[in-house]
């Protein structure tokens, strides 16, 4: 079982020393007086596969999850994501619904076959109530709307982690 050290919204007056830091990992933001906070820490040695056919959307959650302190592997259509989930046992799998090929949620199915304890998080612009409950019949962790948010990504994954839901 992995230990977090759950950090919801923290406010500090001044920068972070680096001993202050230690131990927290994480996004943290600063505004323009110099306070900054930590939204959401991450647990050591997280693994997330992210499995889009898009590049760019696979650069920029490479982007947003490196920064929180999580390691990505990438894989481009879902072929290569089983491929890379049986090579690597990733703590989470973030993947597209719609992509060439597989579609996510077939994906998904072959996943929880390998693996019923598999945690995916669905990504995809179409975020209405027939789709959320289609992926959680699935055995989905969460869906996460496109564009891409920072915080909601952050947070929708480290909800997932935690063996919560991500249904916003």
């Amino acid at each position: 079982m992995r230990s977090f050290k759950e950090t919801r919204i923290a406010s500090f007056p001044r920068p972070l020393s680096a001993e202050q830091r230690r131990g927290r990992r994480g996004i943290v933001l600063a505004n323009r007086s110099g306070v900054q906070r930590i939204l959401f820490s991450v647990p050591m040695n997280s693994q997330v596969l992210v499995v889009d056919d898009s590049g760019f959307s696979r650069r920029i959650l490479r982007q947003i999850l490196e920064e929180a302190g999580y390691g990505v592997d990438e894989a481009k259509d879902g072929m290569e994501a089983l491929e890379r989930y049986a090579l690597g046992k990733p703590q989470l799998v973030l993947l597209d619904v719609v992509m060439d090929g597989m579609s996510g949620l077939e994906v998904l199915t072959k996943l929880r076959e390998l693996d019923a304890k598999v945690r995916v998080l669905l990504a995809t612009a179409d975020v209405q109530s027939s789709t959320a409950s289609t992926a959680r019949e699935a055995g989905a962790a969460g869906i996460i709307g496109k564009p891409f948010q920072k915080e909601r990504v952050v947070q929708a994954i480290s909800s997932a982690l935690r063996g919560e839901g991500a249904w916003s």
